[in-house]
């Protein structure tokens, strides 16, 4: 099954400081609310102070994603004939 959302770590302009983003279909957005399901949503900041804690965040919320997604039931196809 494909990802709906990729978590990505994004260095924030020419500064060492770094933020997550969501890539979809919509295109790289910032992490939101609107990405909780069900249950509660790792804590996520505004912006790291190193890449290792961005990654590290990064991957928990990626995880919790993966998590819904895999509960979704894949769509099904209609037959055609």
């Amino acid at each position: 099954m494909r990802r709906q959302c990729q978590i990505r770590v994004k260095r924030i302009d020419h500064k060492s400081r770094f933020r997550l983003r969501c890539r979809s279909a919509a295109g790289d957005n910032p992490i939101g609310s609107r990405l909780e399901r069900g249950t509660p949503m790792p804590e996520v900041k505004e912006s790291y102070e190193t890449e290792a804690e961005a990654q590290a965040a990064a991957d928990k919320l990626q995880a919790y994603i993966d998590e819904y997604e895999q509960r979704r039931k894949p769509k099904r196809r209609r037959k055609r004939g």
